[in-house]
């Protein structure tokens, strides 16, 4: 467990909205119909580095997330991480196109609070979208999704 989480693990409250800031997890993308994952943690990398600029947000880093590739479900990563929100995905290629699912769950609760899927030709066009996407607003209101879901 890193070491930013076990000095708050006694005040799950305070961590999971330190500063009245929900605190995100942003889940490896699980990569469709290959046998690595080199494209997909790249691309879960760029996503972390996107949204880690929001100052209405704080998002774990690539490290600390890395770890829970197969065990990540909302539950354990609140558990342990004390995350709040969980965004987790899946990559599939289909010749030059790219097709990319994502989800934004409770971790309280297990509710998947938003999905999308996005399709393009190129991995930054299709990255740039949905981060726009997401943080411009969901179908609840004109708010960035996890103000929406608060």
């Amino acid at each position: 467990v890193p070491s930013f989480v076990t000095r708050f693990s006694q005040d799950t409250e305070f961590l999971e909205t330190v500063e009245n800031r929900p605190v995100l997890a942003i889940l490896p993308f699980r990569e469709e119909g290959t046998d690595g994952t080199y494209f997909s943690d790249g691309f879960t990398e760029d996503i972390i580095t996107h949204l880690g600029r929001f100052p209405e947000i704080l998002v774990l880093s690539w490290n600390a997330v890395a770890p829970y590739r197969d065990r990540g479900e909302p539950d354990i990563l609140r558990e342990e991480l004390n995350a709040r929100f969980v965004i987790g995905g899946s990559i599939r290629r289909s010749g030059e196109r790219l097709r990319v699912t994502v989800q934004l769950t409770d971790a309280r609760d297990g509710v998947l609070l938003w999905s999308e899927r996005f399709e393009a030709h190129e991995a930054v066009v299709l990255r740039q979208a949905w981060v726009t996407k997401f943080s411009r607003g969901s179908a609840k209101r004109d708010a960035p999704v996890w103000e929406a879901a608060r």
